[in-house]
């Protein structure tokens, strides 16, 4: 199988579907186009027909849209149960990524994903600390319910956990404080090999976004 994805620093759908194969052991091959550049513009045609990442390509089959590819990975490999066995904890998991995926607009705005940055200040309006709010409400009531299950967001490893991680990533770069009850299930996840695989990966990368560094704090002229 080929995935291909955006930039690591930057590319918070190609991080979900990577950061579960590679979780996993599920190998594939990646073919990385930076974001924003005139080679990403070049090259995706060739393998999206929306001309976004991710998307995963399986023999003639080709899979875009980091929920379908899960879904996808949920049906190829079964022996892994990336959705919960049981029916209810299913259907709560199924309804949380697909909040997560069509929602969460003014977070994805002000706060994009930025692994390589730290102490990043943005000031936040209504609508996003709504936001944030109600992500922090998912993953309270996650651990409250199944904690017992495991450590995971569902206690055993689940679609959830990739499509929440570039949340995390998003709070600790821009210094939004995670509620005690699921702090356990982010410093779990952060420390993952194939997530400090991933942010490792995008500390490497030179290429920038300036659209996607908010919260830079100005440079101070140093003349006299």
């Amino acid at each position: 199988m080929i995935l291909v994805t955006g930039n690591k620093n930057y590319s918070p759908w190609s991080l979900g579907p990577w950061f579960l194969m590679t979780h996993l052991g599920i190998e594939f091959e990646e073919i990385c186009l930076p974001l924003k550049t005139e080679a990403f513009d070049a090259n995706i045609r060739d393998h999206s027909p929306t001309n976004k990442v991710p998307v995963l390509k399986d023999a003639d089959r080709v899979i875009w849209d980091s929920m379908a590819i899960f879904e996808y990975l949920a049906e190829k490999y079964p022996q892994h149960d990336l959705w919960p066995r049981e029916r209810n904890a299913r259907a709560f998991s199924r309804s949380i990524c697909a909040e997560m995926h069509s929602g969460f607009r003014s977070i994805s705005h002000f706060l994009p994903m930025n692994c390589r940055a730290r102490n990043r200040s943005v000031q936040l309006d209504s609508a996003t600390l709504k936001e944030i709010a109600r992500v922090q409400a998912i993953w309270h009531l996650c651990r409250s319910r199944w904690d017992d299950l495991g450590p995971w967001l569902m206690g055993q490893f689940s679609i959830a956990d990739a499509v929440f991680l570039p949340m995390v990533i998003r709070f600790i770069t821009y210094g939004i404080g995670i509620s005690r009850i699921a702090q356990g299930w982010t410093e779990y996840i952060l420390s993952t090999p194939a997530c400090e695989a991933w942010l490792a990966a995008a500390r490497d990368e030179s290429h920038s976004i300036l659209l996607y560094e908010k919260g830079m704090q100005p440079r101070r002229d140093s003349s006299t």
